[in-house]
């Protein structure tokens, strides 16, 4: 069972390959070619990676990039059409990564945000944030759009980030949003 994984996928990048990412902080040491899968191990034999290559003619994924929240009907169709015989399933995932949290102090070159369960500190970068402003926070341990997978801290993320659009402005969130619940269970 594979429990930490991200699923990323664009057609006008890399084709038309699904990548699901395992651990991306390891080197691929070896690949195992089964039909259209390729399995990525480190020097350990660790399975790290799975690309799945002509995915269209299994299921058309819409969307470019990071697939944030998968549903539950595309990593059933993954794990019983291509997983399975290789012995290998994906969990379903539950949540993003991505929290609603409020600011509750902005200091000179820190801004102090409340998910709820954890509390983050995080360098201002000129944003333009004020005290009680609701944002999106990345918890350590999942992927942003691009690939980089945060690892420790969290991460403050901007409208790019979201998606939303080719902005490096701090996303934040207008309508009041409970802390701590997933931004992108709130947007589906």
């Amino acid at each position: 069972m594979i429990t930490n994984y991200a699923l990323f996928y664009s057609y006008k990048n890399i084709g038309d390959v699904l990548l699901i990412v395992i651990n991306n902080e390891e080197k691929t040491k070896k690949v195992v070619q089964k039909n259209n899968v390729f399995l990525l191990y480190n020097e350990k034999e660790e399975l790290i990676g799975i690309n799945i290559f002509n995915i269209s003619k299994i299921v058309k994924i819409k969307g470019d990039g990071l697939i944030y929240l998968p549903n539950n009907v595309l990593i059933e169709l993954i794990n019983n059409v291509i997983l399975k015989p290789l012995n290998y399933s994906l969990v379903d995932k539950t949540e993003s990564g991505y929290v609603i949290g409020k600011v509750i102090n902005v200091y000179n070159d820190i801004i102090e945000v409340d998910t709820k369960n954890v509390t983050y500190n995080f360098k201002n970068n000129n944003y333009k944030i004020a005290l009680d402003d609701y944002v999106v926070v990345l918890k350590d341990g999942y992927y942003l759009n691009n690939g980089k997978r945060i690892s420790k801290s969290g991460y403050l993320c901007t409208e790019k980030d979201l998606s939303i659009s080719d902005s490096d402005k701090l996303f934040t969130c207008y309508d009041k949003m409970e802390i701590g619940e997933d931004f992108y269970k709130l947007r589906s």
